[in-house]
């Protein structure tokens, strides 16, 4: 008879908790509304052929990437590239890690390591790496090249990938 109590008892928590789940589910839905609008709840009206004003960190993207590289900080590069040093090595002569070594990547064919094993979609990508190539390789990696194996989503400040590539043209022999 303890047996069967036993039992009554697992079966009555696990009823509970479904029956738990179901009502905050219910209650999640109500208080949410996870449904769409049809039509838009406040409409912001812009007077046609007028350009939004762009201002701060949105006007520098539109600024030239070569100009903001050549007075890019090396420093703050440095710690960006910490990001980069999980995969790669930036030092004369250093070793392959998951990603290729990045000492004197800029001007370099791009993705030209005889002994690196790139993706079928990087070995058959022409170009140099240059700022722009590189500013969007960085941007977002998998857009500039489809098919790539890095996992790295990619820096989206261009500050940060300006100090960046200060830091790079620093890597040379």
């Amino acid at each position: 008879m303890a047996n069967n109590l036993e039992k009554n008892k697992i079966f009555a928590a696990i009823l509970i908790a479904l029956l738990t789940a179901l009502v905050a589910s219910l209650l999640a839905d109500a208080l949410v509304h996870p449904h769409s609008l049809a039509e838009n709840i406040y409409v912001i009206e812009v007077e046609e052929g007028s350009t939004p004003h762009v201002s701060g960190q949105a006007a520098e993207e539109v600024g030239d990437i070569m100009a903001l590289v050549e007075k890019g900080d090396v420093e703050k590069g440095k710690t960006v590239a910490r990001k980069c040093l999980q995969c790669h090595t930036v030092d004369a002569g250093g070793p392959h890690r998951i990603g290729p070594k990045l000492w004197g990547v800029i001007g370099r064919k791009q993705f030209s390591y005889e002994d690196f094993p790139y993706s079928k979609a990087a070995t058959n990508h022409p170009g140099q790496w240059d700022i722009e190539s590189l500013n969007n390789f960085l941007k977002d990696p998998r857009q500039y090249l489809p098919g790539t194996k890095m996992s790295f989503i990619g820096l989206k400040k261009i500050a940060d990938r300006a100090n960046l590539m200060a830091y790079l043209k620093t890597l040379k022999g």
